[in-house]
């Protein structure tokens, strides 16, 4: 799923504001069908049966199309999607042109850990599982190779 580079809607686009509106909006909405719908008006690519948890960030500047989120999808809460990306008018901008815009795909039945970060260009495979960086899970995982070395 490639896509050309997109500029940010203007500040001063009327639908900027309405697409901001309402996601702030479908941030309060319990995980339903009510606020998948909410997100889908935004032009977020939201297929059936999509949980999408509570403090999930979507930054796309604003775009359509840029994510998309298979049947069964799930993004529990604190998930942030970024599939936009733009530094301004910063240095980093006019000297090293790091904008970047890139779509992002959660593929169908793909579970998303809490707290994780998806940035662009991101697929995620049919039934994926992906789970945000723990400590903890870095320190079993190490305990685990290292009783299997003895």
């Amino acid at each position: 799923m490639s896509r050309t580079p997109v500029e940010p809607l203007p500040l001063y686009s009327p639908l900027l504001w309405w697409r901001y509106w309402v996601r702030f909006s479908a941030s309060f909405v319990p995980p339903s069908f009510a606020k998948a719908f909410l997100y889908r008006l935004t032009g977020i690519r939201v297929s059936r049966r999509v949980f999408i948890g509570e403090g999930v960030y979507f930054i796309d500047g604003f775009q359509s199309g840029l994510v998309e989120l298979e049947a069964d999808a799930v993004l529990p809460p604190k998930a942030i999607v970024i599939a936009m990306a733009f530094p301004g008018a910063s240095f980093l901008q006019r000297e090293y042109n790091v904008a970047r815009t890139g779509a992002v795909r959660m593929g169908e039945g793909a579970w998303i850990g809490a707290g994780a970060i998806i940035l662009p260009p991101s697929q995620t495979d049919p039934c994926t599982q992906t789970m945000a960086w723990s400590p903890t899970a870095m320190t079993r995982q190490r305990l685990a190779r290292s009783t299997a070395a003895l």
